[in-house]
């Protein structure tokens, strides 16, 4: 009575399809005539209009000496809204141009957008979870790590520090700036790690010193092109 807002009078003696959401009468319909042990998801319409999501577990029994139907049904409402709210919540993370990994206190990770899957070589359809995030890192960098626990404890966030990791079963090293913060995760904290490929960056960077100092080696050696020159003309 309480999941359909119905009263006694409205419910027993009645065709329970009537109660059923119109678009998931035929597979409610199904399951009669089946009339096996199963459990399935279906729609009500509650008798104040509004709609509910129910898991329905049947039994197929002898109730009074004939082949009955016993439903047990309970309201996942709440469970459909998280779904749907995760669903979104991932694919605004896999719409995130940057890597986002997600792990907890002791660095399990539970899950990584497609980006991050992409930064550690993990193929379609593969996944991460339940690795460590420590054995992508290097072990140089493993208790700068650590030490940021403290700082995440007092502040909620780090940005900015700088690690290099490197791909299971290959021997390329990225350069990383990693920005985390604390969550709430399956009613649990958790830590987000937003991570940034600076492999690029350091290499155009390198690119750049190695331009400015060859320019100088230039400059130089024009500076002692001339001295020469002016000696010579001394002489």
């Amino acid at each position: 009575y309480t999941i359909f807002r119905k009263s006694k009078e409205e419910i027993l003696d009645k065709n329970l399809l009537h109660h059923v959401h119109p678009e998931d009468v035929a597979k409610a319909k199904e399951e009669i005539q089946k009339n096996r042990k199963i459990v399935y998801e279906l729609r009500v319409v509650r008798g104040d209009g509004t709609i509910v999501y129910a898991e329905v577990k049947g039994h197929p029994i002898i109730y009074k000496g004939k082949k009955c139907r016993l439903l047990l049904i309970r309201d996942i409402s709440r469970r459909k809204l998280s779904e749907s709210r995760f669903r979104n919540y991932f694919n605004m993370m896999n719409a995130f141009p940057e890597a986002v990994f997600i792990h907890d206190r002791s660095g399990r990770i539970l899950l990584s957008n497609e980006r991050g899957n992409k930064m550690l070589g993990v193929n379609s359809g593969d996944t991460i979870a339940g690795t460590n995030v420590l054995q992508y890192v290097l072990p140089e960098y493993h208790e700068a790590l650590r030490s940021d626990k403290e700082k995440i404890d007092k502040m909620g966030a780090v940005t900015g520090r700088f690690v290099r990791i490197k791909r299971p079963g290959q021997n390329e090293i990225m350069s990383v700036e990693v920005s985390i913060v604390n969550i709430e995760w399956e009613n649990g904290p958790a830590i987000m790690a937003i991570c940034h490929d600076t492999s690029l960056e350091e290499q155009i960077e390198k690119s750049e010193m190695a331009k400015q100092v060859m320019q100088s080696i230039n400059e130089h050696l024009q500076w002692e092109i001339n001295e020469h020159k002016q000696l010579e003309g001394k002489l």
